[in-house]
């Protein structure tokens, strides 16, 4: 997870400042030479804070590879989807998984 800040001019005209960089109306990277503190101190920029969450392609071992309505049907039926096995070649536990397996142990829907 990484944290960076974007910037935007708050006027209705762009304006530049601390040497010479440009601001304008949309929502642009802060410069790593700035301070976010003192950027958003300036009268005339907005400075957000932006968390950027790194998506693997691949699961990793601690995470289940499953499709979301195939993690809501086994909280439904109080399956655990450690014990859940994939029938399909990408790996990745869908509904019909969560149903084989529930039909295997006797939870009836």
């Amino acid at each position: 997870m990484a944290t960076r800040y974007e910037v935007r001019c708050t006027t209705p005209y762009p304006i530049t400042a601390f040497g010479g960089v440009d601001f304008g109306k949309q929502w642009r990277p802060l410069p790593s030479w700035l301070d976010a503190k003192e950027v958003d101190d300036h009268p005339n920029l907005e400075v957000k804070e932006v968390i950027e969450l790194s998506v693997s392609e691949e699961p990793s071992d601690d995470k289940i590879n499953a499709t979301p309505a195939a993690i809501k049907t086994a909280g439904e039926l109080g399956i655990d989807l450690l014990d859940v096995e994939s029938a399909s070649l990408n790996g990745r536990i869908t509904v019909g998984d969560v149903k084989s397996y529930a039909k295997s142990i006797g939870i009836e829907e």
